[in-house]
């Protein structure tokens, strides 16, 4: 294998580790909810293969780290970086189960995507031309039908990668008076919801939709109507900007960055 296609394989490897490892840790998850081994292998495993991939497409996109304000926010607006600082927070706290979902899903379509494009060209490669002059198949039937597959089902699975994050801060929340996990957890995912918000169509979907069924529950009563409101003027205050964009001028203040790399 050629020295420049390493950080390929190994950017591979990095997700097929993560799904291994969560296809073995959320099974046993489920059965045991409330008991959480000390060690958890497999969820820390599956994190490591988290970092390794996301950690070499930040390389990749942003250069050697530095220490300076513009890298800073270089590295804030990556999607790549997000989830590779958000991996190495749930590495280094308490196991929550449900944080793997997204990461899941995601290497779910990085690694269709690795066979694809790397593994079955060199197990099946394309016929040669049966007659002199006629043009080479770029791809066999079962390129094209795993192109179509990821094609897709990507915008539906990276909706219920939003609406999972929203479950997951959920989780988080009542994880501090249940003692499930510390009061650190849901500030930091906050937090990345937050990014989340600003650079991902399918994030802001969610929550847009979320504070639309929120409101329907709460508007027959108004004590919750009024407690809600509140608390929408808090978090506004504490992320800087409106929970649901107001008109198409916001919207367009705060173009949707790229599908994230992932």
């Amino acid at each position: 294998m050629p020295s420049s296609q390493a950080p390929h394989y190994a950017w591979a490897s990095g997700h097929v580790l993560l799904l291994l490892c969560t296809a073995f840790w959320l099974p046993s998850s489920l059965r045991h909810p409330f008991s959480t081994p000390s060690t958890a292998y497999s969820y820390r495993l599956a994190y490591l293969g988290a970092l390794a991939s996301y950690g070499i497409v930040c390389f990749k996109a942003l250069g050697t780290p530095a220490a300076n304000l513009a890298f800073l926010k270089r590295a804030m607006a990556d999607e790549n970086c997000q989830y590779f600082l958000l991996a190495l927070f749930w590495l280094l706290t308490k196991p929550i189960s449900l944080s793997l979902v997204p990461y899941a899903i995601f290497s779910t379509f990085h690694v269709l995507t690795f066979v694809r494009t790397t593994v079955l060209p060199k197990l099946a490669p394309p016929k040669p031309p049966a007659r002199e002059g006629d043009r080479q198949a770029k791809d066999t039937p079962l390129q094209r039908q795993l192109h179509q597959l990821v094609k897709a089902q990507y915008d539906p699975a990276m909706n219920v990668c939003a609406w999972a994050e929203l479950v997951i801060l959920v989780r988080t929340i009542v994880g501090v008076f249940l003692f499930w996990n510390g009061f650190v957890a849901p500030i930091a995912f906050a937090h990345f919801l937050r990014l989340r918000f600003y650079y991902s169509v399918f994030s802001r979907n969610a929550i847009k939709a979320a504070d639309g069924h929120i409101q329907g529950y709460v508007s027959g009563t108004p004590a919750a109507k009024s407690g809600y409101e509140k608390f929408k003027e808090v978090l506004t205050r504490w992320s800087g900007t409106v929970l649901v964009p107001a008109g198409a001028g916001a919207g367009a203040a705060a173009e949707p960055g790229p599908a994230p790399r992932r």
